[in-house]
């Protein structure tokens, strides 16, 4: 249930980039920075080096920090459709259990 609502929280942080909605981004890109900086703690802490989901996290808090700052969100559609991916890919995860 907890991996559905972080999956959520991805779709809503690609959907404000991909919609140009400046609504609550500052909290958003907050929860996606905590959130990457703890799974790629957490990864190295196990000897996993390369926890490619966690660096999108902290990609995608980049990117709604520099949106809310001014920057045009058409900048970010690329990483705006990767943490949609993403997102999906993890509600489906969780979702079929695989």
């Amino acid at each position: 249930m907890f991996v559905l609502i972080l999956s959520l929280l991805d779709l809503i942080a690609g959907g404000l980039l991909l919609l140009n909605l400046n609504y609550y981004v500052n909290y958003v890109a907050a929860f996606m920075l905590l959130k990457g900086l703890f799974s790629i703690i957490s990864s190295f802490g196990m000897g996993y080096w390369f926890d490619w989901m966690g660096f999108i996290d902290i990609i995608t808090s980049i990117s709604l920090f520099l949106f809310s700052f001014g920057l045009p969100a058409s900048i970010f559609k690329t990483i705006a459709w990767l943490i949609v991916a993403k997102g999906v890919y993890c509600m489906l995860r969780t979702i079929l259990k695989f």
